[in-house]
């Protein structure tokens, strides 16, 4: 299905509300890759307009590298021992 040019710039609103591809591509009946290649100017590019319209990152990165200077520093969390038989209601 192919979007109207009204459709398209409501699905440009939807992605600067934060609204999850997912939903977009719900709401306009259309794939999840269709609504990332919309944000990329992949499809339906706007002469002008900056691509992407959002940048959705992941919260976690890689773990660094062996010989990054991160571990250095780090030091693990201890492990936490709890007695067998006690809990905290006593």
């Amino acid at each position: 299905m192919l979007l109207t040019k009204d459709e398209i710039e409501e699905v440009y609103i939807e992605l600067r509300e934060g609204t999850p591809f997912q939903s977009i591509a719900e709401m306009f009946d259309v794939s999840y890759a269709t609504i990332q290649n919309v944000n990329d100017g992949k499809y339906y590019q706007v002469r002008g307009m900056r691509y992407p319209i959002v940048v959705r990152q992941k919260k976690y990165g890689k773990e660094p590298p062996i010989n990054d200077p991160f571990w250095d520093s780090y030091e693990p969390e201890p492990l936490l021992y709890w007695p067998l038989g006690r809990t905290n209601r006593e």
